[in-house]
């Protein structure tokens, strides 16, 4: 069975690319494989690089030794370690808001190769994945949880088992757009809940999977109420971050 299955499967493959070419998620160009972003696309995406801050991974003009930005020295996050893969601005955050809001469901399978890559500190470390969850309400009426999407992404390739029954957003926040810090960080208070009766977090060390990181209010009350409810160790991985200039 298995020595049909292969050679059937590669012509299934090539008979599908003869009529559908495949083509880039970023800008529909030919490409020579499904799901994955031309070269041009490559050049648009300004991926955050180092230096940045060894605790939040907020990019850094330069290295002053410490690699401790001014932000996590005031203010401890409750995250042990934050990272993202790059800036929240030109063909990204297009992708980001087609993946949100444009049912661009098939994204996330282009896009975890980068969550994967930038996010390869955390995995031998990880117990579980658990997607920043929406609202029940929220969900209803878009459907699905992108966040969600990009964890399962994620989880394909590294073999993590994910959490979306865990953390629960059981207050229906307003939307964390065009809002200050301030009005972020009160808009999420008392926004989120660990519902674990068998202690499956105790000791345990998970990753934080969401789309765009921007004043990390959302991250921070997530992070929150899961060191309470006994887990270690806090991580968090996000596709786009919002960086002021410095």
């Amino acid at each position: 069975m298995i020595a049909i299955k292969a050679p059937v499967q590669k012509i299934y493959n090539l008979a599908l690319s003869t009529v559908l070419p495949p083509c880039c998620p970023g800008c529909d160009d030919a490409t020579l494989n499904p799901y994955v972003f031309c070269a041009k696309c490559w050049a648009k995406i300004n991926f955050i690089q180092k230096p940045y801050c060894s605790c939040c991974g907020m990019p850094m003009p330069y290295e002053d030794g410490t690699l401790v930005c001014v932000a996590c020295l005031a203010y401890p996050p409750h995250f042990d370690q934050g990272r993202c893969v790059s800036h929240y601005e030109g063909l990204m955050r297009d992708l980001t808001l087609k993946l949100k809001h444009g049912d661009a469901t098939y994204l996330p399978r282009s896009l975890s190769p980068w969550l994967v890559e930038v996010g390869k500190e955390f995995w031998i470390q990880t117990d579980y994945l658990i997607p920043v969850p929406l609202h029940r309400w929220r969900l209803v009426r878009r459907r699905y949880n992108q966040a969600t999407l990009l964890a399962r992404a994620i989880a394909k390739r590294t073999k993590l088992p994910v959490l979306t029954n865990i953390l629960i957003r059981h207050k229906a926040t307003a939307s964390q757009g065009h809002k200050t810090r301030q009005e972020r960080v009160k808009n999420v208070q008392g926004a989120f809940t660990v519902k674990d009766s068998h202690g499956l977090l105790n000791g345990k060390t998970v990753t934080l999977i969401d789309d765009v990181w921007t004043t990390g209010a959302t991250l921070e009350a997530c992070a929150k109420v899961l060191k309470k409810a006994g887990v270690s160790t806090v991580n968090v991985l996000a596709l786009a971050r919002v960086v002021q200039d410095m």
